[in-house]
C-alpha cells in the first residue's frame, strides 16, 4: 500500500524489420516470504496482511458483474484498511487484479476446487475429466496472471475432505503443477480439518 509502482514493459515482434505485432504490458517488482513464526515479509519488511475474502455476490448479478461494481469493491476493501485479498473461489476478471496491482493490495488467487461443507458430496470426483479440467483451469489462472504483482499465492483447493474420494493424491499432482508453472510464488488452501492435506502446500489458511 505504501508505494504499488507498476513500470511499463513494451513488447515488440518484428519480421523481417516489420513491426508485425506489440503488446504493452503493466509490470510490478516486489519479493515475499513467509517464516513460520513471524508470518509475511514484503520487500523485506514484515506486513501483517488484514484481509478478506471476495466472493462476486452482488444481487441480481452473479458474476455478470460492472467494472463500476469492482470499483466499488475495491474502495470498500480500501476504506476497511485492509491490504489483502482471497479472490474466492475462482480467478475473477483481469480489471479486478489490476486494481489489486494499481492500489498494492496482496492478493491469494484460486481455482473453484470446492468441497461442500458439511452437504452430503465432497467437492472432488476420481475421473480424468474431473482431474484434467482441474490441472487446465490451475494452468490458465497461472498463465494468464502470471505478471500480476498482487498475487502471492496460488489457491488450490477450498474445505474438500477425505470422504469418498480422496483427494490427496490430486493435490499433490495440482501442488506440483504450480510449483512447475511459477516457482517463484506459494501454494496455499483453505480448511477447517487437520488431516494430510494439510500438509501439501506450502501454507495452509485456517
Amino acid at each position: 500500500r505504501k508505494d504499488p509502482f507498476m513500470y511499463r514493459t513494451l513488447v515488440t515482434l518484428f519480421n523481417d524489420g516489420k513491426i508485425i505485432d506489440q503488446v504493452e504490458q503493466r509490470l510490478g517488482l516486489r519479493f515475499f516470504t513467509v517464516d513460520h513464526d513471524q508470518g509475511f515479509f514484503l520487500n523485506g519488511e514484515h506486513l501483517q496482511l488484514r484481509g478478506i475474502c471476495l466472493h462476486q455476490d452482488r444481487n441480481e448479478k452473479g458474476n455478470a458483474i460492472s467494472h463500476a461494481d469492482e470499483d466499488e469493491d475495491v474502495n470498500i476493501i480500501l476504506e476497511m484498511g485492509a491490504n489483502a485479498v482471497r479472490i474466492s473461489h475462482y480467478p475473477h476478471s483481469q480489471y479486478f487484479y489490476d486494481l489489486l496491482d494499481k492500489n498494492g493490495i496482496v492478493a491469494w488467487s484460486e481455482i473453484p476446487l470446492v468441497g461442500a461443507g458439511d452437504y452430503v458430496t465432497t467437492g472432488y470426483i476420481n475421473s480424468g475429466n474431473f482431474r484434467e479440467n482441474g490441472k487446465a483451469q490451475l494452468k490458465e489462472m497461472i498463465r494468464q496472471n502470471f505478471n500480476n504483482p498482487a498475487i502471492c499465492f496460488w489457491g488450490l483447493f477450498n474445505e474438500l475432505k477425505l470422504k469418498g474420494d480422496n483427494p490427496e493424491e490430486y493435490i499433490k499432482e495440482l501442488n506440483q503443477l504450480a510449483k512447475t508453472e511459477d516457482p517463484s510464488r506459494l501454494t496455499t488452501a483453505a480448511t477447517y480439518s487437520d488431516d494430510v492435506l494439510t500438509k501439501i502446500t506450502d501454507l495452509m489458511g485456517w
